[in-house]
């Protein structure tokens, strides 16, 4: 990656360059903030203008994304899911999961313009490219770009991490600010280490609220919401409660089930569970999927 000058980035974009300064510029008029609550919480995403999305998406796509990444790198990388995550860390005597604190807020905006740097940019095109992709100081949850530039932020600490794995026999992934070690019996006691670690690099780690503990094979053991104890599968849980849900749109009728959610985005929602069954589970995805398909 060499971008030396102004022009090199033009060529690449195809954007003139004093649209992309514009832009630049003009940043907090091109972004909206927006509420939005997943698993029970309330999260704020930044919600990007069409123009500067548009020119995230090129950077991501024409600039960022071409460069390779570590293996053990899975979240938003092309050709890699939460199953291949999870992949890693089945049939394992122990699984741990922690996650990193305030993950995008705490990748400071300098620390991207240092990453842009090392990777052949010149100072003008670092700066232009790194407030094209950041927000207040830090990368924001809602752009195109941030799950490409965190996973580029991580790829250096990899290695550390890689030596201590391979001197224990165990496995580590990353999916986004989710990190995963599995393997034998001495886990617990190296979670300080992986801590310790993180926290030299930059980053925070904290217990994830249902793995307070590592997770031995006589408790399910759950990795980006599979379960990995013998192979990688979706919860019994998960499966009853999707089935049911069903069941009670074909008793009740989807608009009732729906209440006031629009019938589409219900029914969406529905496909998009049915896919993360099908993933691991193709026979039960497709019964399922003509069960919904069968609801007038």
């Amino acid at each position: 990656m060499e971008f030396q000058s102004y022009q090199d980035l033009e060529q690449v974009l195809g954007i003139p360059i004093n649209q992309l300064q514009f832009l630049a510029n003009s940043i907090d008029d091109n972004v909206k903030f927006r509420p939005k609550v997943i698993k029970g919480k309330t999260r704020v995403f930044c919600d990007p203008s069409y123009k500067l999305k548009k020119v995230q998406r090129l950077i991501n796509n024409q600039i960022l994304q071409k460069i390779p990444l570590p293996e053990s790198l899975h979240g938003s990388v092309t050709g890699k899911s939460p199953k291949t995550n999870a992949e890693h860390h089945k049939g394992k005597p122990f699984v741990y999961g922690l996650d990193i604190k305030d993950f995008y807020p705490s990748i400071h905006f300098t620390r991207v313009q240092k990453l842009l740097l090392s990777l052949g940019c010149s100072n003008d095109v670092a700066s232009l490219l790194t407030r094209l992709t950041t927000y207040k100081g830090s990368l924001a949850q809602g752009f195109p770009t941030s799950s490409t530039l965190a996973n580029l932020i991580l790829a250096p600490i990899t290695p550390r991490i890689q030596k201590l794995c391979n001197q224990h026999g165990i496995t580590f992934t990353f999916y986004q600010d989710d990190l995963t070690i599995s393997g034998g019996y001495r886990i617990p006691n190296l979670v300080n280490l992986f801590t310790a670690i993180m926290k030299q690099e930059g980053f925070e780690l904290h217990h994830l609220p249902k793995k307070k503990k590592p997770m031995p094979r006589t408790v399910k053991q759950e990795v980006t919401g599979y379960v990995v104890n013998h192979k990688v599968n979706v919860s019994k849980e998960y499966y009853r409660n999707l089935r049911m849900t069903i069941h009670l749109c074909k008793v009740k009728g989807i608009e009732a089930i729906a209440g006031a959610m629009p019938v589409d985005k219900l029914r969406q929602s529905l496909i998009g569970r049915i896919q993360y069954v099908a993933e691991v589970n193709p026979t039960r995805g497709k019964k399922l999927l003509a069960d919904l398909e069968a609801l007038k």
